[in-house]
Formats: C-alpha cells, sequence, structure tokens
C-alpha cells in the first residue's frame, strides 16, 4: 500500500489516505478536526503498523499524531504552540524524532516524544532530513545554501549511534530534493534540478554515475520513493492545477 496526503472529500481540506495496489482502492486513514487545518508529511513507523503525521493549522501551530495504518482513531502526541517538521520514527519505535522552535530558532532544534505522548526531551542525536538505511547505521542528508545543494552521506557506529564519518557524493549547483536509499543500499534517488525543471535522477550510493530518469518541463516533481523490492519508483507530479501520484520502472 501507498501512504500519503490527498483530500479525502472533493474539495475539502488535505488529510491522509492510504491507496493499496492490489485492490485499487483508497481509504482514508485521518481527516482533520477543522477545515483549515492540514494534514501533513505521514511517516511510516518501522515495523510498518503505526502512521505518523502532522497536523497544522497555521504555520507555527503544529502538532504530532499516530493512527493505525489499518484504520483507527488518530492520537494526539504533542500539545505544542510552535512550528514542527521533519518527522522521524526512533529505530527502536519508542520515540518520534522532529525539527521545533520550541528553543527559539537559536536554539536547539531536534527533540524526541514517546510514541504513546509524554514529555518531549531533547534529542541529542542529530538526525537530519533525508534518508536512514535499515539497519540504521547510514544516513543522507541535504544542506542546501548558495546556489545549489549538497548531498551529504553520514555513515554511525551503530544503529542510532555516533558519527563516525561523513563524505560529500553529490553537490550540484542546482537544488537536490528528497534523497532515498534503495533497499539494497546501492543507489540513491533524489530530485535536481540540473535540466531546468525538477526531475527524478539515480546515482550510485557514492554519487557516481548519476543518471536522469525524468524529462519533464516546469512541473512541480519529487517526493521519490523506492518500492520495497527496489524496482519501481512511485512520485508526485504537479502538472497544470492538480497533482497526480505516478509509477516507473
Amino acid at each position: 500500500s501507498l501512504v500519503f496526503c490527498d483530500e479525502c472529500k472533493a474539495g475539502g481540506p488535505r488529510g491522509i489516505s492510504v491507496f493499496t495496489f492490489a485492490t485499487g482502492q483508497r481509504r482514508c486513514l485521518a481527516t482533520p478536526d477543522a477545515a483549515t487545518s492540514r494534514l501533513l508529511q505521514p511517516t511510516l513507523s518501522p515495523d510498518g503498523n503505526t502512521v505518523a503525521y502532522f497536523d497544522s493549522s497555521t504555520l507555527y501551530r503544529t502538532n504530532i499524531f499516530t493512527v493505525p495504518l489499518a484504520g483507527g482513531t488518530p492520537h494526539q502526541i504533542t500539545h505544542e504552540v510552535t512550528n514542527q517538521w521533519g518527522l522521524l520514527w526512533s529505530k527502536d519505535r519508542r520515540y518520534i524524532v522532529f525539527n521545533s522552535t520550541r528553543d527559539g530558532r537559536s536554539g536547539n532544534l531536534w527533540w524526541k516524544v514517546p510514541v504513546q505522548g509524554g514529555a518531549i526531551e531533547p534529542e541529542t542525536d542529530k538526525k537530519p532530513e533525508g534518508f536512514m538505511s535499515r539497519d540504521g547505521r547510514l544516513l543522507g542528508s541535504v544542506q542546501n545554501g548558495g546556489p545549489g545543494s549538497v548531498i551529504w552521506r553520514i555513515q554511525l557506529s551503530g544503529p542510532g549511534g555516533k558519527v563516525t564519518s561523513k563524505a560529500k557524493i553529490i553537490d550540484s549547483d542546482s537544488w537536490n530534493e528528497g534523497p532515498q536509499l534503495s533497499p539494497d543500499g546501492k543507489h540513491i534517488l533524489y530530485t535536481n534540478q540540473l535540466s531546468g525543471a525538477d526531475n527524478m535522477w539515480r546515482s550510485d550510493a557514492d554519487g557516481s554515475h548519476p543518471l536522469q530518469l525524468t524529462y519533464f518541463g516546469d512541473d512541480l516533481t519529487g517526493t521519490p520513493r523506492w518500492s520495497l523490492d527496489g524496482k519501481g519508483i512511485v512520485f508526485d507530479r504537479r502538472h497544470g492545477a492538480h497533482a497526480q501520484i505516478y509509477v516507473m520502472d
């Protein structure tokens, strides 16, 4: 199945939907309580049973909720009056890690909260936005700045451990976004604007042998994800008034 943000009802606020490939059916997993609220960034737990997401009523009021993938009542995890982003699950599934301005913009940005809710604590092991390998030993991070951006490969001492090495693997004068490591750990999928528009690219895990996969024009394209067997790619593309989800080999 595929979990993504979409209108649960035509013209309604954006919620969380699940599309099942075997049946071709889509169901609504969670809807916002008010028309002014939006549900954002659905992120599946490592065991595949729970979806965490943000409920954003304004730019600076965002909270974390969870809901079972099978369906059920959403559970509110945080009760903040701050902006939150960068949602991640800890490897042991005990915590949800996120960015927040709760300590001020010049203070700590990374925090963690137990999945059942409770006290929010600073996250000392910084986990950059990007990807984490399945064994928890490898991170990918995007650093934006200047005319372009850099994708970093960060090696950890163990699952969720300390940083042991950091290497710049992709550096270009255009924007790189959404890096995703393939299930076998051999390739990286990402969005790049080298052609003048957002398109999907693939490279070896060390950044070598970049290959352009799509050739769209001035469309908004991104959020690439691998299928579990590594043979397919799913991404979103907005061509005209409506966004669509695409699957490609």
